[in-house]
């Protein structure tokens, strides 16, 4: 019932479509400007270029600078605890993304600038990339469900594009010595500390140089993890270190100039993964990436332009083994834009060297070093020639070896149809892959363990998504509504074997040897559910805004066949008996004010809920239990005096009433961090 109460409450303030009560002491045009802004937003992720958000072929959501700004957004982890569909729980090594109730992190692609950022060794997109701070950061494009077609693997359940600002952004009156903003961060809950010097210089020639350096630390915060036992719920021997941040930086540099972008970034991140509750123990983690990307768009005649990509990464993981891994790739782009279609077809080839892992624990096995590549060809059309209506078809062709060793077809295609000039209505079938990390392979890469007999396997194949989902947009110059049903499909799941009860087959193993599985390919699992976002302006001073998730997410047959014989899933902390996947809330709601004040002062208050979320909470019997409903109260206050040009304070909370309820984490229980105040100074020159 309470859930009930709250969904009907926000849809009923949220999506109804509400007049524009403009101040009348406030000017009209100074408010149309603004709301145009709001109505004319555009994206590039779901089509590889410019299109308007309520005709993007992907369900996206956009959160621009000015939102990230006005709502105090201090880190991408922030960010997607406010995004419809996406959740994150801690893990004692990293932080775990969910979208669509599929909580693992190697299903979602993160970008900067159209650059894939995802390692193939281990997580995929790790605890690295929930970047410290956002201040060069111009708009996120956040996209759930699968974007293989254009993208490639790893966009299984959701996409992460962040897109930074440019030099010519950054210094448009063009000053003599550029322009930019300096800031330092303090967190008193765990001393997180951190400060950005952003600078912009737009040259006479039509080049620019944008240059951002970020330094971090943090003292650190434990949050319990909690187990279920046989009389319930007990401490669990390891704790969470992950906000204990030693000293790390940030340098990113990006030059434009006559249709070339030259970028260079490198990333040094530490922290420390404590092993006890007593902080008497600690593995240190080292993450380092350095990444060099030239990108030319050349404008051609009649509708044409061609996109070219150069790129060199180099990345190093140490934490309980090292990780190493580097590589550089090209990709081109053919683009024709025609009054009543658009064709786009592309290339791509990337090449790494995987590994040697090797163990700083005696445990671990070492892993010899492989040379991966991907080749990859593309295309997409959109056909407007029967008007109103809009047809997308496309696909990708992919070849990888040695991870997967098998060539995947990714086909698209999407309808939309505009109802009028403010409903539209849209039918999307995406689709996606994930190739197993090198280290969920197995066997076919792996040595034997130190006692040289023992074998561990790994996943056999690539996973493979397909979603449908169905839209509904509403907009107008002050209103933002969408409402999307999906229901996505992953064959071939790779999951831990941990998850199940292995029986083996003695016979299938050589003589001498132990075959162990860590990974494995589980037929199917299936997540469906509703996802509505909104947007409203009431005027010029108050904005309200807030999404609703529900999902649900249910695995394929108990029993799945595997090398060495059958393993039989759950119930255990991942499926219940029913095959339903637990450890997430099914309801998520974020509700969001947002005031300008007199004193130049701007307030944003913003309310997290989440309910209904199935754990394991005694194993003798085995019993499950219901969590929820939880609820978390964030603030931040702004003030840009108007004596001082460029000055900027803000002031924010999180968990102002210092919830810290039992959570359902992943695959455990946990409590949420308490009350934490900080402040932020900020100048711009």
């Amino acid at each position: 019932m309470t859930s009930f109460r709250t969904v009907s409450l926000f849809a009923s303030v949220m999506i109804l479509p509400m007049p524009v009560l403009a101040d009348s002491n406030k000017s009209e045009e100074a408010l149309a400007r603004e709301l145009e802004g709001l109505s004319r937003q555009s994206v590039v992720t779901a089509s590889r270029e410019r299109t308007p958000l309520e005709m993007a072929t992907s369900p996206m959501t956009v959160i621009t600078a000015e939102d990230i700004q006005r709502q105090g957004l201090r880190t991408l982890k922030e960010v997607l605890e406010r995004s419809a569909g996406f959740s994150l729980t801690p893990k004692q090594a990293y932080d775990i993304v969910a979208a669509r109730g599929i909580n693992r992190n190697m299903n979602i692609l993160f970008l900067v600038d159209g650059h894939v950022h995802n390692i193939a060794n281990v997580y995929g997109m790790d605890q690295q990339h929930l970047y410290p701070t956002l201040d060069k950061i111009e708009r996120i494009e956040i996209v759930r469900g699968p974007g293989s077609t254009l993208w490639g693997s790893d966009a299984a359940a959701g996409i992460i594009h962040i897109i930074t600002k440019d030099g010519a952004q950054l210094d448009a009156s063009q000053q003599p010595g550029g322009s930019g903003r300096a800031s330092v961060d303090y967190q008193q809950r765990d001393g997180r500390t951190s400060a950005n010097l952003l600078w912009g210089k737009s040259f006479a020639n039509g080049g620019d140089l944008m240059t951002s350096l970020t330094w971090m630390k943090s003292n650190g915060d434990i949050l319990p993890f909690y187990r279920a036992r046989a009389n319930g719920p007990e401490l669990d021997a390891a704790g969470n270190g992950l906000t204990n941040w030693k000293d790390s930086y940030e340098l990113f540099v990006k030059g434009r100039w006559n249709g070339f972008t030259l970028t260079f970034s490198d990333t040094e991140l530490h922290w420390a993964q404590n092993s006890n509750y007593t902080h008497t123990r600690y593995i240190d983690r080292t993450w380092k990436q350095t990444s060099l990307r030239l990108t030319h768009l050349a404008e051609l005649e009649s509708g044409w332009n061609l996109e070219s990509r150069l790129w060199a990464d180099q990345t190093k993981l140490d934490s309980t083994a090292r990780y190493p891994e580097s590589g550089f790739g090209a990709e081109g782009i053919l683009r024709l834009a025609k009054s009543d279609y658009r064709l786009l077809a592309g290339a791509r080839y990337a090449w790494r060297k995987i590994g040697p892992d090797t163990p700083v624990v005696a445990t671990f096995s070492t892993l010899p070093a492989i040379r991966d590549q991907t080749v990859s060809l593309f295309a997409e059309g959109d056909y407007t020639g029967l008007a109103p209506w809009i047809f997308t078809l496309g696909g990708r062709l992919e070849y990888n070896r040695p991870r997967s060793n098998e060539t995947l077809f990714m086909p698209r295609a999407a309808v939309v149809r505009p109802l009028g000039e403010q409903w539209t209505v849209k039918y999307l079938h995406n689709t996606g892959i994930v190739r197993p990390g090198y280290i969920y392979r197995g066997k076919d890469f792996a040595n034997p363990e130190p006692d040289g007999s023992t074998y561990w396997l790994g996943a056999q194949k690539a996973q493979k998504v397909s979603s449908d989902d169905l839209q509904l947009v509403y907009q107008t110059p002050s209103t933002q509504a969408t409402l999307t049903f999906y229901r996505t499909r992953f064959d071939d799941y790779i999951i831990s074997a941990n998850y199940g009860t292995l029986a083996p087959n003695m016979a299938l193993v050589p003589a001498g040897q132990t075959w162990n599985l860590a990974y494995l390919n589980i037929d199917r699992l299936t997540t469906q559910g509703v996802e509505l976002e909104a947007r409203q302006r009431i005027n010029r001073d108050v904005t309200l805004y807030g999404n609703y998730t529900y999902t649900r997410v249910k695995r394929g047959r108990a029993v799945q066949e595997t090398v060495i014989g059958p393993v039989t899933l759950g119930p255990n902390t991942m499926f219940d008996a029913a095959g339903n996947m637990v450890g997430m809330p099914r309801h998520m709601v974020n509700l969001g004010a947002n005031i300008r004040l007199p004193a130049s002062l701007d307030l944003d208050v913003h309310l997290r809920y989440q309910d209904r979320a199935d754990v394991l909470w005694q194993t003798a019997p085995l019993t499950y239990r219901t969590l929820g409903p939880d609820y978390f109260l964030d603030f931040a206050l702004t003030w840009r005096p108007p004596a001082s040009k460029g000055l900027d304070v803000r002031f924010y909370g999180r968990n102002l009433l210092d919830r810290k309820g039992v959570l359902a984490g992943s695959q455990v229980l946990y409590q949420p961090e308490g009350r934490a105040l900080g402040i932020e100074l900020g100048y711009r020159f």
